[in-house]
């Protein structure tokens, strides 16, 4: 059985569609992740997967797949629910194409730009802030802010608590901070490395950071 909907995501009647091969419906190129599936839901757990799914036409659709494995009077049949997904590709094309052009922007700036993740672990670190520390960005991505590797000091000279941390004064109250004065110490016994930081909030796609 076909229902509409199945039907004209391939272009075609329903009834065109009885007695096919399911394979027909695949891009040639990923015949192979259908089959995966089946081998999934053969045994016992619904197997979810995407594929380009290849119209009568020639065209090719983006499909989210989820294949059950389903007994009908005693005989295995299998349960195929397909949702075309072309607009969540294209958007996801989008962010890809906007994250490529914030990476290049702040690669060419000479002030240091530093991305944190909401567990103040450093997801991004261009070029310039790596420079500015005397270290290489490979050294400051996946660092945090309790890293016993490094310290910060008060503009007086002091240690800086945590909670003073720029990240996480940003991640407490969400809001901006500007002009804030702090020493950054990369390694035990080094002279403080003097910067001057605004930091700010970003949601993406529903989670925090901080830069």
């Amino acid at each position: 059985e076909a229902n509409p909907r199945a039907a004209t995501l391939h272009g075609a009647d329903a009834t065109e569609l009885l007695g096919q091969n399911l394979e027909v419906l695949v891009a040639p190129a990923e015949i192979g992740a259908l089959r995966s599936g089946f081998a999934v839901a053969d045994c016992g757990n619904t197997a979810r997967f995407e594929f380009s799914q290849a119209t009568r036409a020639g065209h090719v659709v983006p499909v989210e797949a989820s294949l059950n494995l389903v007994y009908l009077n005693g005989i295995k049949h299998y349960q195929a629910i397909l949702h075309d997904i072309s607009t969540r590709k294209r958007a996801e094309a989008a962010l890809r194409a906007s994250e490529e052009k914030f990476r290049s922007l702040f690669s060419q700036l000479n002030a240091g730009v530093v991305v944190h993740d909401a567990d103040t672990r450093i997801l991004y670190a261009n070029p310039a802030s790596a420079r500015l520390l005397g270290l290489t960005q490979a050294q400051l991505v996946g660092r945090d802010a309790i890293d016993s590797d490094w310290h910060f000091v008060r503009s007086d000279g002091t240690r800086m608590p945590l909670a003073e941390y720029p990240v996480n004064q940003v991640l407490t109250s969400r809001q901006p901070l500007r002009d804030y004065v702090l020493g950054i110490v990369v390694t035990a016994g080094a002279r403080p490395q003097w910067v001057l930081v605004d930091a700010f909030p970003v949601m993406e796609t529903g989670r925090l950071h901080q830069i």
